[in-house]
């Protein structure tokens, strides 16, 4: 868990802040990739493939984190200046304390950061960044509907979920964690991804809906 938060917090060294906006994102998410690798080798297990973790919610937790480090949210996503940067999560928490101890002490767009779990869809302006669980993930058109002129980057923990017009979706493939983005989508909600994020995305698809092409 230490190595998570340093992962986490790296962009504050002075070797980071001479690295362009880029540069420190793949640095960052290559580290939380292989976060697994290096907890796995020091417990003498042997090697795993890139970015596989013995429990993958400790990596989708920097995940999320770094997500909304390399996203751009427009000054009328919040109330104020001093308004929380809010990370939700929707239905049931598969992360338990992990993603609590990704975020303590972090600072998010000069916020600080809280999160909050919801039992059902928040109103627009609840959250900035929401990862959709497993029991939520299905209802991408009544998330869409209601969060419709939102600027909420939604996170779902599916394969098909950034295809369908979700704007990011976790994918599992031999055990190790992947993405993919839907920048249509993204662009809708007036949110602007890095372009070093992109470029780590397994598939960039951008149609908003039922995406086909690359």
């Amino acid at each position: 868990m230490v190595l998570l938060i340093q992962c986490l917090r790296a962009h504050r060294s002075g070797a980071h802040s001479r690295l362009g906006a880029g540069a420190r994102l793949r640095r960052l998410l290559l580290g939380v990739a292989r976060l697994g690798i290096v907890v796995l080798i020091l417990a003498g297990h042997p090697l795993p493939v890139r970015g596989q973790a013995k429990d993958p919610f400790v990596v989708k937790a920097a995940f999320l984190c770094n997500f909304a480090k390399f996203t751009e949210w427009p000054a009328e996503a919040f109330s104020d200046a001093k308004a929380p940067f809010v990370i939700g999560v929707l239905g049931e928490d598969p992360f338990g304390s992990k993603l609590d101890a990704a975020i303590k002490g972090l600072e998010l767009h000069g916020r600080p950061v809280v999160i909050r779990r919801f039992a059902g869809i928040p109103a627009p302006k609840e959250a900035h960044l929401l990862f959709v669980g497993a029991d939520f993930v299905r209802k991408l058109e009544q998330l869409e509907s209601e969060l419709r002129g939102s600027r909420t980057l939604i996170v779902g923990d599916a394969r098909t979920f950034a295809q369908e017009g979700g704007m990011i979706a976790f994918v599992e493939r031999d055990g190790a964690i992947h993405f993919e983005v839907n920048l249509a989508s993204a662009d809708t909600a007036g949110l602007k991804l890095n372009s070093g994020l992109l470029k780590l995305a397994d598939h960039v698809y951008k149609n908003p809906a039922k995406a086909s092409n690359p």
